[in-house]
């Protein structure tokens, strides 16, 4: 017998009955990973930014929380220049300050709830974790993305806000290794992320079909 998933109603093989074993090792490791999270202690306090930027994107987050059915989730502003976002099981969405610090409110909107979408369609549970390793991540993405856009204009931001979080132009300046300064527990992840979105171009034309469609 193979162990499988399911995934848009499709049933996947992942290993051959023969490593059953070592398959559930992996998947409890993974469990253990992303069930644990990270939080301010994780992260270390000294890389989390209390000024404007956090207050600003808290007050998003609350909007944001107030059209959403499921768990609350509270803005992390981290203290680097990366231009990234990112989130893991439990309570905690992370963005860079020096990404924070070039979007508008509408845009920062639309990155922070990208990031809830995650938690929204289910992206987090193990099995769900699997499957992006099996080829499906940029898939994720877009559901992301499009499920994100709907909070954000839900709670009231412009849908514009999409477009501009993702406008190739913003990245241009992005330093050699922009990962450089965030937290060590974060940075292997937050690489690996940056190889399973999907192109810029893709995503932005997912959102201008979204859109209109909203239209």
């Amino acid at each position: 017998m193979e162990r499988s998933f399911s995934y848009n109603g499709e049933t996947h093989s992942l290993l051959p009955a023969h490593r059953r074993h070592g398959l559930n090792n992996i998947i409890e490791r993974i469990r253990r990973r992303f069930e644990r999270g990270f939080d301010p202690h994780m992260v270390g306090g000294k890389a989390i930014d209390t000024g404007t930027e956090a207050e600003r994107a808290i007050a998003i987050c609350a909007r944001l929380n107030a059209v959403r059915s499921q768990r609350p989730k509270q803005a992390i502003v981290l203290w680097t220049s990366d231009y990234s976002a990112v989130t893991m099981r439990g309570k905690w969405v992370y963005v860079a300050k020096g990404f924070a610090q070039r979007l508008s409110d509408d845009a920062l909107a639309f990155v922070l709830a990208h990031e809830m979408a995650h938690h929204d369609l289910n992206h987090m549970r193990v099995d769900m974790i699997m499957t992006g390793m099996m080829g499906y991540r940029q898939q994720m993405e877009l559901q992301a993305d499009r499920h994100g856009l709907k909070i954000a204009m839900d709670a009231g931001f412009d849908p514009a806000g999409g477009l501009e979080a993702l406008n190739p132009v913003i990245f241009v300046d992005e330093p050699e290794d922009p990962l450089e300064e965030w937290p060590e527990a974060m940075r292997d992840m937050v690489r690996r992320d940056k190889t399973t979105h999907p192109p810029i171009q893709v995503r932005l034309a997912a959102i201008r079909e979204a859109i209109a469609k909203a239209a």
